[in-house]
């Protein structure tokens, strides 16, 4: 036991150390999701989000210790999995020993858990700001027999699955200030685009009026390439007084 206690505080630790420098949710998990791999000794460690208003939950990163790959796309559905949906999100974690004998994963049993060798399952729930549910941090080992998840892997679960919550807030964070600022810049460049239009828009004005005092004067009538030049200007001002008028609508 104490020998797994260290594991697991060497893997806080080191949780610690890489705080708020990812880039990215992939690169979170693909950072983080080893080292919880590696402090309970679980072959299969996946973050998944809720979506569809919670009717399913999105695989966005699986990895498996063995080969160290990562995969990520798979979804599982509400109606295909309902005790399962109910169980998990009526309470922050759901303990599964033996997979074949819970009701939460009955229905797993055929079409996930005996074809990926699952026999033990440790599933905690990840929130938003808002203390909405968010997601699932997925623990699974696969073993010849179901282990008993101990209270100090249950805790270290709940450690890994808080500290990933304060990360995705802060990429949420970080979207909200990005899409501020991209809006801040669009309504400056609307503003920007307005006053030019404005100013154009008294320049076509003067134009116009010069023109219009051009086509009355008895020099420009009696000339034969005059009027045509004169008209064609009159009507390229017009056109740009319709896209001025555009611009400042």
């Amino acid at each position: 036991m104490e020998a797994r206690i260290q594991h697991q505080f060497d893997a806080i630790s080191s949780l610690l150390a890489l705080r708020a420098r990812f880039a990215s949710i992939q690169d979170m998990c693909q950072q983080v999701l080893p080292i919880v791999s590696k402090a309970l000794d679980v072959e299969r460690v996946s973050i998944w989000q809720f979506i569809e208003a919670q009717q399913a939950i999105e695989c966005k990163a699986l990895y498996f210790s063995d080969t160290s790959d990562i995969q990520s796309g798979l979804v599982l559905r509400r109606e295909s999995f309902p005790t399962y949906f109910e169980e998990l999100l009526s309470a922050k974690i759901l303990s599964v020993d033996d997979v074949y004998e819970h009701r939460a994963t009955a229905e797993f049993i055929d079409s996930y858990m005996r074809p990926n060798g699952i026999v033990s399952m440790l599933d905690t729930l990840l929130y938003t700001a808002n203390n909405q549910p968010w997601g699932v941090l997925c623990l699974e080992r696969v073993k010849d027999q179901s282990v008993e998840w101990k209270n100090d892997e249950k805790n270290f679960a709940f450690t890994a699955a808080d500290y990933m919550t304060l990360e995705l807030e802060g990429f949420r964070s970080k979207e909200h200030i990005a899409r501020l600022a991209y809006a801040q810049k669009l309504e400056s460049l609307g503003r920007l685009a307005g006053g030019v239009a404005h100013d154009f828009n008294n320049l076509l004005t003067v134009i116009q009026g010069n023109l219009q005092v051009l086509e009355e004067l008895p020099a420009v009538a009696a000339d034969e390439l005059a009027p045509p030049m004169v008209a064609a200007a009159m009507r390229a001002t017009r056109r740009g007084a319709e896209l001025t008028a555009k611009l400042l609508a």
